[in-house]
């Protein structure tokens, strides 16, 4: 019989876990597997809330089974302890990751919440802004651009008139001088991008090619391909008989900032050389007297083509000290020389980009700039050129940046009230990277804003700040309502005080432009209806505002539910979603004709944009012509459903709003006899941005040198010639577009051994296609006949190889 007290001490035997231990580990290493699903869900908001709980609660369950189980497991046998510490390690790390997951959640919201808020101007900015305080009787730019207009005219403008009286290119020219002028002292009745694009095309028409002066003047205006190799034969001719330096300086500046960026340095120094000479000769004749000064100082600072007056700085000192000319004026070209080299000592980076000698050169330079701007202005106060140079000055080096550059544009603006680059470069020096904030920025532009001085730009420099706060931080400063109300205070001021009807047509553009980013699309349709749907095109060009969802709104206002359904669904790339509703909104009770006109015409967009991405290919011609849009020229619909398109300027392009994409294949098939293409280069644009700017990629079929070819341009301005095309009547294209990569056929044969790289491209998820054609030499009037356009979406390559055969 076995003794009590000693069996007592014998230990129980261990409990053979090997098996919970190694399905611990599994369920951990699934628990880890399941975590990591569940963190990516969690960060993906497209994926349903309560799918996303699902989920990670799941997750979490099998990592506490696991680490139970694994627990468990380690108080067995020693067989099984090590995947029982395998399971218990798997699944705390999964509860670990999932817990710091869950937690970051509301931290990343709020993050998120942060960074989206508005920045705005608080009632009490903490950077106090002194008002703006500006002198009775100084100039204002309506001043500077009156006393331009009397210079031009007795220096320039009458001499070129007196000097081609009775001659056969008398009227023309002169009309282009005419225009040349009220463009250069913005009147008016300045002439439009469209007057342009029709005075190079009279001009071309009349076979003006020898007479250098007008061809170089539309040349840097019209809307027209720059062909520079074209430009040789008036540029030469310019330099061999022009007598008047203002006009070989002005056409040889223009002519160096065309070769900028054409690889061709040795005519852009030939250029810049050109431009030297007929500076010297200006001072050496002293075409500038007196008061007259302020304008060649006015040339040099903010012309056509500053600069020029910078990289050639130290020429320029060397003539006006080898010439008696105002020592304000000499003191000041010299200063913006050290300017300049003390910024090319420092270099554009960020300060711990720069070097121990570069501060050291950088410091030099300024200390050298101020002594003569500073003299500058002791000499000449009443101009405010040096002062305004002073800002910068201050801003890079001084014991007290903000005051100094205060005082410096107080000064500046004593001289002429609205001078432009001194309240460019207090902004910029007030922006957080050098001595300001965002909030003194807009508090500076609230004090420009406050002294209800319309007859100067003074109070447009507050729309100035606003930009360049967006500039700096992209964060919805246009939705901010006090933001949008003094925006809105600004435009209703310039309206009120404009004498000149197109600076209404501005502004009030302007006031529409805005209502429609901040939402207030009932404003938006207010404003449309006041200028009677005629906004100013470059407004929406430069606000990058798209021309079809402007004028939806623009028509249907806020819009009901229904319509504002739509829109998000059509936002979110739902078109066919977008299609049903827009279908029921069009039926909607108390809407007008026209907001039905316009739902019913978005709705036609969307259904097109479905077909198209499902891969159907999608007949644009014929097709809906009433969905086309003229950006310049017009169009008709022929008797079989073709389309004409017709232009007496420069240019035509039919654009079209349906998105295309990055990925797509275009056929068409147009006209091409032998008139025709001598006259124009019928063809097809790309885009993602609009088409009445430079940014468009083009495939057309064109005359060159007496002989026919196929080109593919590049943002227009410059274009590749490949194969030459045969005469024929009629041609069919195609173009397998994959982004900034095309593949180009012609009646089937393609046109191009390999792969056209456009290097640059304006595609992107919103890209659309226009028809058309761009012309250095048109005639009265030029007509193209498009038979049939299709295009179809092609799925993204996934190798180097193009689909589309």
């Amino acid at each position: 019989m076995s003794d009590p007290v000693l069996s007592s001490l014998v230990p129980p035997p261990i409990p053979d876990r090997s098996k919970l231990g190694v399905a611990s580990m599994v369920l951990g290493l699934f628990a880890l597997i399941a975590a990591t699903a569940s963190i990516y869900f969690l960060f993906q908001s497209e994926w349903d809330r309560g799918f996303r709980i699902a989920v990670t609660a799941i997750s979490f369950l099998i990592g506490l089974a696991s680490a139970l189980m694994g627990l468990t497991g380690l108080f067995g046998k020693a067989a099984g302890r090590g995947f029982a510490a395998a399971g218990v390690f798997c699944g705390a790390l999964a509860l670990v990751a999932l817990a710091f997951a869950v937690l970051s959640i509301p931290v990343r919201s709020l993050l998120t919440t942060m960074q989206d808020l508005p920045v705005v101007a608080p009632e009490d900015p903490h950077f106090e802004i002194a008002p703006i305080q500006l002198t009775e009787g100084a100039r204002t730019a309506a001043q500077v651009r009156e006393a331009w207009r009397v210079w031009l005219l007795e220096h320039a403008i009458q001499p070129k008139k007196a000097a081609i009286a009775g001659k056969w290119n008398e009227e023309i020219t002169g009309r282009i001088l005419d225009a040349y002028l009220a463009d250069w002292i913005r009147a008016s009745d300045r002439p439009t991008q469209e007057d342009w694009n029709r005075l190079h095309a009279e001009l071309n028409d009349v076979r003006l090619y020898g007479e250098p002066l007008s061809s170089l003047l539309l040349a840097g205006k019209a809307q027209v391909p720059r062909d520079l190799a074209a430009l040789n034969t008036p540029i030469g001719l310019l330099r061999k008989n022009e007598k008047n330096p203002f006009w070989l300086l002005l056409l040889e500046l223009q002519s160096a900032e065309a070769y900028t960026g054409q690889n061709n340095a040795a005519r852009k120094e030939l250029a810049d050389q050109g431009a030297l000479d007929a500076f010297e000769q200006m001072i050496e004749e002293k075409w500038f007297t007196g008061d007259e000064w302020w304008l060649m100082a006015d040339l040099t600072t903010f012309g056509n083509f500053p600069g020029f007056f910078e990289r050639q700085s130290e020429f320029i000192v060397e003539i006006l000290e080898d010439n008696e000319v105002p020592e304000w004026f000499l003191r000041y070209m010299r200063g913006r020389r050290f300017q300049r080299l003390a910024w090319k000592a420092r270099g554009s980076g960020y300060s711990n980009t720069v070097t121990e000698e570069g501060w050291k050169d950088f410091a030099a330079y300024l200390d050298q700039a101020r002594g003569e701007f500073e003299r500058s202005y002791e000499l000449a106060p009443e101009v405010p050129f040096a002062a305004s140079r002073m800002i910068s000055v201050a801003m890079g080096r001084s014991d007290d940046p903000v005051t100094e550059m205060r005082t410096w544009f107080d000064r500046a603006i004593a001289a002429q009230s609205d001078f432009w680059p001194a309240y460019n470069d207090w902004l910029w020096g007030m922006r957080p990277r050098w001595h300001g904030s965002r909030e003194a920025m807009l508090a500076f532009g609230e004090q420009c804003l406050a002294t209800g001085r319309h007859d100067t730009r003074v109070p447009n420099h507050y729309l100035a700040a606003v930009k360049e706060v967006a500039e700096d931080s992209d964060n919805g400063i246009y939705q901010d309502e006090r933001v949008h109300r003094n925006l809105r205070q600004l435009c209703l001021g310039e309206i009120e005080h404009a004498e000149d009807p197109r600076a209404v047509r501005e502004w009030r553009s302007l006031l529409a432009v805005l209502a429609f980013r901040k939402g207030e699309f009932d404003e938006t349709r207010e404003q449309w209806n006041l200028l009677k749907g005629e906004m100013e095109p470059s407004v929406l060009t430069s606000w990058g505002v798209p021309q079809e969802n402007f004028d939806f709104r623009a028509i249907v206002g806020v819009g009901s539910d229904l319509v504002n359904e739509a829109d998000t669904a059509e936002r979110a790339r739902h078109p066919g979603e977008a299609a049903k509703l827009y279908e029921r909104a069009a039926q909607e009770p108390g809407i007008t004709e026209a907001e039905r006109s316009a739902i019913q015409r978005r709705q036609a967009i969307c259904t097109l944009e479905s077909q198209f991405e499902s891969g159907d290919w999608i007949e644009l011609i014929p097709g809906s012509p009433d969905l086309w849009r003229a950006v310049e020229g017009g169009f008709t619909v022929a008797p079989d459903g073709g389309m004409i398109v017709t232009s007496d300027t420069a240019r035509c392009a039919i654009e079209h709003p349906m998105v295309v994409g990055q990925h797509c294949e275009i056929e068409w098939e147009i006209d091409t006899p032998d008139d025709q293409i001598a006259a124009i280069g019928p063809g097809i644009m790309l885009s993602s941005s609009r088409f009445d700017t430079i940014k468009w990629n083009a495939f057309y079929v064109a005359q060159v040198d007496g002989e026919r070819a196929y080109r593919v341009s590049r943002f227009r301005y410059r274009s590749d010639m490949f194969e030459q095309a045969p005469k024929k009547d009629r041609i069919q294209m195609r173009l397998v577009c994959h982004g900034p990569k095309w593949l180009a056929y012609v009646d089937g044969e393609k046109i191009h051994r390999g792969e056209i790289d456009l290097n640059v491209s304006f595609f992107g998820k919103e890209s659309r296609l226009a028809i058309g054609a761009f012309t250095t030499n048109p005639t009265d009037k030029f007509v193209i006949k498009y038979h049939r356009l299709r295009v179809r979406k092609l799925p993204a390559p996934e190798t180097g190889e193009k689909s589309g055969g």
